[in-house]
């Protein structure tokens, strides 16, 4: 059984990669992004404010935290 990662635990792309569609935070170092996006349907590339980065240049992610309760 996995463990599944929490919010402030940087996740390897090369290990594993989050749901497509699903909004994590992301590193990608080659482009200089950081910031909120999500994996596309097609698994290539992801997406922030609309604007597509390799897949192969990102290296990190994580889950974004929980909805504050109020």
């Amino acid at each position: 059984m996995t463990t599944q990662p929490k919010y402030g635990e940087w996740i390897k792309c090369a290990e594993r990669l989050p749901e497509t569609s699903t909004y994590v935070l992301l590193w990608n170092q080659k482009e200089f992004v950081q910031g909120v996006g999500y994996l596309g349907t097609d698994g290539n590339a992801f997406y922030v404010d609309g604007d597509a980065y390799s897949i192969h240049n990102t290296t990190h992610w994580m889950f974004l935290p929980e909805a504050p309760n109020e």
